[in-house]
């Protein structure tokens, strides 16, 4: 007869349970190398991750529930094609026992079988029902235990952003604060809930002071971060925790101390002035005077005397008078990231945040420069006579609101002049790669760390963004892979049984008399008794070479 095709050959075989160990291990193999290889998405500079724990390298931002799942089916396609397994290779060891002189022993041949009414099978081929029983157990514990290796490790990223999930919105001098797509939110504006207080707490604008009864050393005015878009959605995740690092360009308020004597008398003199109802700016306690004005565009004065008059006409002596000096810089901005949320900034103080280069002009020249507004359409802009009146009653209530101090009320009047000058500012927050407006700039230890690093940069723990397993667990994925695919190739090898547990070729056998079984099968009649030893022997014989490849099969049961 014609030698039978491949194809022929693989589905004698059983090119379904063939493809079940393939595709299985296949995937498997897969998973486990996902697994352990180190393979970086875009931006990514590196991470580490727990002890015994590991991150997939494709498809880690996938829940854990979608791997269980792809697990789920793979551990499915196994089962089924081990199962078959066990059948093709006990199928073919009965089938050469049967061309074996001594024949098969069709007893123990019917008691092995899946359905045979036996308690453990000692009286089939008990080798072959302990391993069919060890794969029953083993099926059962990969369909549970599976389940348990999928772990979302706690992976600390150094990881660049793209520059459009990080926006920033420009302050404005209003009371409701709104975040960076324009809507508004229920909390305050920046400018008026920025205070000088812990860290993690502002949005906008970070203080150098020493106590609260001292006016701010220095005051730096970030923008006001969000990171979440309409396209992209957020980039973080619930449980994210670390840092975010821009590089932007900021304004700065230094204070200079002036020296001489000065007093504050009934007549305002261009001041804004402000009589405080309470009595926590000096220690002792005394309610104060407190003036500010705007020298030239750039440059506030901030004076402020003890109240020990009662009448109209007055001479209080200057405690002190100080002159915030703005101008702008380029700085490492360095915020909190805790959950989906990353506008909080840390201190001046954190060790991520650094001033890079500053400019020597004005903030008139510098907007000037940078965008296209005159210099003189500025300097109308930013006309203290304008601007001062718009925010006098806000800055009054800051002043005298029941917590107030010297450095938070001080705080309070250079912000809002801070704010008022921002709001014009012409161009984007981001400075681009490359771009030095104000000269050689600071190399950070960020960029001595992470020669690849660029902002925007995120430094600290990804959480529900990465899915992956354990590495015991990859390694078992990779040998069971490779085991369920060399197992399929054996069963190529191995070729069909030419003795099947097929029951319609026995019904046919039975059918043509070619079995003549002794008086003991008769007990058989009732399908719940065990075959009884002595029933007879099964001995095959073929036509030809190949058994697989004979059509004709003579059988010859052989009575004890």
């Amino acid at each position: 007869m014609p030698q039978p095709s491949f194809l022929q050959r693989l589905q004698t075989v059983g090119i379904l349970s063939l493809s079940a160990l393939f595709i299985g291990g296949i995937v498997l193999i897969l998973v486990g190398i996902n697994a352990v290889a180190d393979i970086k998405k875009d931006g990514e500079i590196g991470y580490s991750r727990p002890a015994g724990q590991v991150r997939f390298s494709v498809g880690h931002d996938l829940s854990m529930q979608v791997w269980i799942a792809i697990l789920g089916v793979t551990f499915g396609l196994l089962s089924f094609g081990f199962g078959e397994t066990y059948i093709h290779f006990f199928d073919s060891w009965c089938s050469r026992q049967s061309q074996q002189s001594t024949g098969l022993d069709y007893a123990r041949y019917l008691n092995s079988q899946p359905r045979a009414p036996v308690r453990y099978g000692l009286r089939g081929f008990p080798y072959f029902l302990t391993l069919r029983y060890f794969l029953v157990v083993m099926g059962i514990f990969a369909s549970i235990a599976y389940k348990f290796v999928i772990v979302s490790p706690d992976v600390f990223m150094y990881e660049n952003l793209d520059k459009e999930t990080v926006n920033f919105k420009k302050p404005r001098l209003s009371m409701e604060g709104g975040n960076a797509d324009e809507t508004l939110d229920n909390d305050l504006n920046p400018w008026i809930s920025d205070f000088p207080r812990g860290t993690g707490i502002n949005r906008a604008f970070l203080h150098q002071y020493e106590t609260y009864l001292k006016p701010p050393q220095s005051i730096i005015m970030t923008g006001r971060a969000s990171c979440s878009s309409s396209k992209s959605g957020y980039i973080f995740y619930p449980d994210d925790s670390g840092y975010l690092l821009t590089r932007e360009m900021v304004m700065v308020a230094k204070m200079t101390e002036e020296e001489g004597d000065f007093f504050i008398t009934q007549n305002t003199n261009g001041w804004q002035r402000i009589e405080t109802s309470t009595e926590d700016l000096f220690d002792p306690p005394q309610r104060a005077i407190l003036e500010y004005k705007v020298i030239e565009p750039g440059n506030l004065q901030v004076q402020w005397a003890r109240r020990n008059h009662s009448s109209d006409t007055f001479r209080e002596p200057v405690v002190q008078r100080v002159t915030y000096k703005m101008h702008y810089a380029v700085a490492q901005v360095d915020r909190y990231v805790r959950g989906t949320d990353c506008s909080r900034l840390t201190s001046v103080d954190s060790p991520n945040f650094r001033v890079l280069s500053a400019s020597n002009d004005s903030i008139v020249d510098t907007l000037s420069k940078t965008g296209s507004v005159s210099k003189e359409d500025l300097e109308k802009s930013l006309d203290a006579e304008g601007i001062l009146p718009y925010y006098s009653a806000w800055i009054e209530a800051l002043v005298n609101s029941p917590d107030t101090s010297l450095v938070k009320s001080v705080s309070g009047i250079v912000r809002g002049v801070m704010s008022s000058y921002q709001s014009l500012r012409p161009r984007h927050w981001h400075i681009d790669t490359g771009e030095e407006p104000f000269g050689t700039e600071d190399t950070t230890e960020m960029a001595k760390e992470h020669p690849h690093a660029q902002y925007p940069f995120y430094v600290g723990w990804r959480g529900e963004k990465n899915t992956g397993c354990y590495v015991f667990a990859a390694a078992i994925f990779i040998i069971l892979g490779l085991f369920a695919v060399l197992t399929g190739a054996f069963r190529i090898w191995l070729g069909p049984p030419t003795l099947t547990s097929w029951m319609g070729q026995h019904v046919y056998l039975a059918q043509t008399n070619a079995m003549n079984l002794s008086d003991k099968s008769a007990g058989l009649a009732t399908g719940h008794q065990v075959a009884d030893p002595g029933i007879g022997r099964l001995r095959l014989s073929t036509k030809g070479e190949q058994a697989e490849t004979d059509a004709i099969l003579q059988l010859n049961v052989l009575a004890n």
